[in-house]
């Protein structure tokens, strides 16, 4: 699980980069935490599956940033968790979506967030209960869980992320389950649209430009 996870995460940075030195604008000190902005992240994911084993996933999202309230920002959030390596546990995909709540001290941001969705239960082989043969099951999926990002760059930031997923099970007696899913991986931030840049009045060709199109140059 180690040397899988730290593949993704070097692989997530190696391309965080390229995505910064492709636009290398820097975010704004004044409009970091406001509306705006979107991000999309990559982790590596491990998953106690609420049965015996576990999955090491792959969990891929996007947030897009809400305006302000107070001092917390929040955004709407979106993300799929593909299960690569499950053993002899049952497999768990899902997509997910739903409110975030952000706050930046510094360079660190922790967040909570409430996602809901569906899910996919997968089980090695067939499983049965109560005289009934199960392959998969489905099920909406309630999702609460937190998470910090740590600013490396002004738009890249290690992300740590744990989630507790309440499925409904009917193959099991109580109906019910809840796994818990830990990641660890990268989140590129970028600017929705396009600011417009005030013109600098200190430069000669401002003046110029004043004097000869008076109109253009207000």
């Amino acid at each position: 699980m180690l040397q899988w996870l730290l593949r993704v995460l070097v692989v997530a940075y190696c391309v965080s980069l390229l995505s910064t030195f492709a636009h290398p604008q820097a975010i704004p000190t004044a409009r970091r935490d406001g509306s705006g902005y979107g991000s999309f992240f990559v982790m590596g994911t491990n998953t106690k599956t609420g049965f015996l084993g576990s999955n090491d996933s792959i969990t891929v999202g996007a947030n897009i940033g809400l305006r302000n309230v107070f001092t917390l920002n929040p955004a709407l959030e979106i993300r799929g968790t593909l299960p690569l390596v499950t053993g002899s546990s049952p497999s768990e995909r899902n997509f997910l979506g739903g409110p975030v709540l952000r706050r930046r001290f510094g360079i660190v941001q922790p967040y909570a967030n409430y996602l809901f969705g569906i899910g996919i239960l997968k089980y090695p082989g067939t499983y049965t209960y109560d005289s009934n043969v199960y392959v998969r099951t489905a099920s909406f999926l309630s999702s609460p869980g937190a998470g910090l990002n740590v600013f490396v760059r002004p738009n890249v930031s290690f992300k740590a992320d744990i989630q507790w997923q309440n499925w409904n099970v009917p193959a099991i007696p109580s109906g019910k389950s809840t796994a818990r899913s830990v990641s660890f991986g990268v989140d590129y931030r970028f600017e929705l649209g396009h600011k417009k840049e005030e013109p600098n009045k200190d430069d000669p060709k401002w003046h110029k430009l004043h004097e000869d199109f008076p109109g253009l140059a207000k």
